[in-house]
This record gives C-alpha cells, sequence and structure tokens, in this order.
C-alpha cells in the first residue's frame, strides 16, 4: 500500500483489467536506479474506484457506528466498524456484474468475487491476500 494505492505489476494490471476494467484505476510510475537506466517491467500504482453501497445489514454481523454516538470518529451518517470480527453479507443486486469495489460506509476495505481471487491465483499473482467476508 502507498497512501491507499497499489503498487502492481503490468501482469497484476493485465489481470485485474481483463477481470473488471472499470473497477480499476491505474497511473504509471517512473523506476529510476542510482546508476544506468532501468530495465525491467513497468509499474503501477492502482485504486479500486468503483464504491458500492452493497452490504446487507440485517443479514451481517458488525458494529455500525452512527454520527452522534461517543466512539464515531468519521465523515458521513455513519461507519462500518469490522475490528474484532466481522460476518459480511452482500446484496447481489447492489454488485451487479462488478468484481471489486470499495465499501460505502468503509472505504478502506476492498471487496471482490470468487472471480478476481481465482484469476490472482491462477495467474500466480504474490502479495495479495485474499479473507473470506464472511468469517472476518
Amino acid at each position: 500500500m502507498f497512501n491507499d494505492y497499489w503498487l502492481v505489476s503490468d501482469q497484476t494490471k493485465a489481470v485485474f483489467q481483463a477481470v473488471d476494467h472499470s473497477g480499476f484505476d491505474f497511473f504509471p510510475c517512473d523506476v529510476s536506479l542510482p546508476e544506468g537506466e532501468y530495465q525491467g517491467p513497468a509499474y503501477w500504482l492502482c485504486d479500486v474506484v468503483r464504491i458500492l453501497d452493497a452490504l446487507d445489514e440485517a443479514e451481517s454481523r458488525l458494529k455500525i457506528c452512527r454520527r452522534g454516538e461517543a466512539d464515531y470518529r468519521y465523515i458521513g451518517d455513519k461507519f462500518y466498524e469490522i475490528a474484532g470480527g466481522a460476518r459480511l453479507v452482500f446484496k447481489e443486486d447492489a454488485i451487479g456484474a462488478a468484481r471489486v469495489f470499495r465499501m460505502a460506509y468503509r472505504v478502506p476495505t476492498i471487496i471482490c468475487d470468487d472471480v478476481l481471487k481465482d484469476a490472482c491465483k491462477a495467474a500466480s499473482l504474490k502479495g495479495i491476500k485474499f479473507r473470506d467476508a464472511l468469517e472476518l
């Protein structure tokens, strides 16, 4: 992570774009060395740009912090707290064809489906960790 961006390789970028082209945004990185020119593969700053309000609050188990409560410390009317464990269930109709997104009331959290996870594993991508949203 680099200020909420991922530093990804060309291979990772290709996998992400193939699975969900509009879910990600990329910015090319300049690579410099103390001596000589860099001749390796390209690197990119990557961001998940889609934000969806898709959590089924009634079926999920998590703390919902609302504005005005003593422990509320975020912007907006509410914030989803998952520290200490959570079970997240999503509304499929709100997700549609999206393969990756950030949660509307917990923007740092990135959610993806098994299609993206399986594509990353099939491409042998390294450095990406997946957790089951039903067992956080």
